[in-house]
């Protein structure tokens, strides 16, 4: 009789527990298979994270959408493979600009630069097979867009993706 009480209390105790288990919110981990191992999923993405695995955005230009470290500055590029030009907008600090170029690393050879000519418009550009064709090397070339005005120098790792071309 002691025994069979004891089994009762058991089985209302994790009854009990399993109840007040549910009612603290705790729930299953997505992912988690029937060996208890989860697949972690960000629940809170941090609000200024610039990953690009939303729809790419365009600028006022038409043009790719860049995030410049590390004052956060925000510049626009175009490119036309057919005339090899590109050309590079940085409207929010347009006025402070002193000098934008692209640096170029590919593994063994020495950093090459490709400096852009302003003009009056606001617009930097550069006409350059041989950057169009580092542009479109893909994982094989380093490509960063440099951009120095009175704080410095402000850069972003230009991203190959298979996209169209903006003109």
């Amino acid at each position: 009789m002691f025994y069979s009480w004891c089994n009762q209390g058991l089985s209302r105790l994790g009854t009990i527990g399993l109840i007040l288990l549910a009612l603290s919110g705790c729930t299953p981990q997505p992912g988690a298979n029937s060996a208890g191992a989860t697949n972690q999923v960000s629940q809170a993405p941090d609000k200024h994270e610039h990953s690009h695995e939303h729809e790419e955005e365009l600028g006022v230009h038409g043009g790719h959408m860049l995030h410049l470290e590390p004052h956060g500055f925000h510049a626009e590029w175009t490119h036309d493979d057919d005339s090899h030009t590109i050309t590079v907008y940085a409207d929010e600090i347009a006025d402070q600009v002193k000098e934008i170029r692209f640096d170029v690393q590919i593994e063994g050879a020495e950093k090459e630069s490709f400096a852009l000519n302003s003009a009056e418009s606001g617009a930097w550009s550069i006409s350059s097979e041989a950057l169009t064709t580092h542009l479109n090397m893909g994982e094989a070339a380093k490509v960063e867009l440099v951009i120095v005005d009175g704080t410095g120098e402000n850069t972003v790792h230009i991203e190959h993706e298979e996209h169209e071309h903006h003109h």
